[in-house]
């Protein structure tokens, strides 16, 4: 779910958001209208802080942010055969 899903959806606006994960107003704003792009740890945050409503591989990201938050998720992923 995206940003703007999540707000529709929740009837909460940018400012509601930001209040949520901890955030200025206007990053809410500017990664919404897709004016910025998050780093791996802001885009960690935003999904932390919307309990995972909206995934951090939602957020506009760079292919290098896409990459290292890939490169994460593999290595949170138990290997198959072993005791988690």
């Amino acid at each position: 779910m995206t940003l703007t899903q999540y707000e529709k959806v929740n009837g909460k606006s940018d400012v509601q958001v930001a209040e949520k994960c901890g955030l200025a107003t206007s990053t809410i704003n500017r990664l919404r209208r897709r004016r910025m792009h998050a780093s791996l740890e802001l885009s960690l945050q935003i999904e932390r802080g919307l309990d995972g409503d909206v995934r951090a591989e939602e957020l506009p990201l760079t292919p290098e942010t896409r990459a290292a938050l890939a490169a994460l998720r593999l290595q949170m992923v138990p290997a198959q055969g072993t005791a988690a």
